[in-house]
């Protein structure tokens, strides 16, 4: 069975060495092989660099490294419940992303329209709390 190096994993996954060496210690995925220094000459298998790459998808979907290690090292978790679950957290997310985008927009709008302008700071707040109890109704 062909082993690849931390460095040749590194490349086929995207992940650091600092990554790997984490998953390692939090007891997520280790090495199929180390030497007795423990650092050096980590060589992983197949299985092993495609438990990694799932790592990595779970990753950029942001699920909880505590969840990533239950999904790789157990096949009796419940993944599509945590999937779901985490479905509905990034749609949540990207609702009030949407709203600070909303928001910043507006200011940013405002700003422009003062640009040039010599305005107090309490007519300047005036001005962004009107603008933002008028962008809360709307």
């Amino acid at each position: 069975m062909p082993y690849k190096t931390i460095k040749e994993v590194t490349k086929l996954t995207g992940l650091t060495e600092s990554a790997l060496r984490y998953y390692d210690e939090k007891n997520i995925i280790h090495p199929t092989v180390k030497n007795s220094s423990g650092r050096k000459e980590w060589l992983y298998d197949d299985e092993a660099v495609s438990k990694l790459k799932v790592i990595k998808i779970y990753k950029q979907i942001e699920m909880p490294m505590t969840e990533i290690g239950s999904f790789i090292n157990s096949m009796d978790c419940n993944r599509a419940e945590a999937i779901a679950e985490q479905l509905i957290n990034l749609k949540e997310r990207r609702e009030k992303l949407e709203r600070q985008i909303v928001i910043t927009e507006f200011l940013a709008n405002i700003e422009a329209g003062l640009e040039g302008k010599h305005i107090e700071d309490t007519q300047l707040l005036n001005i962004i709390t009107e603008a933002v109890d008028k962008l809360m109704v709307e």
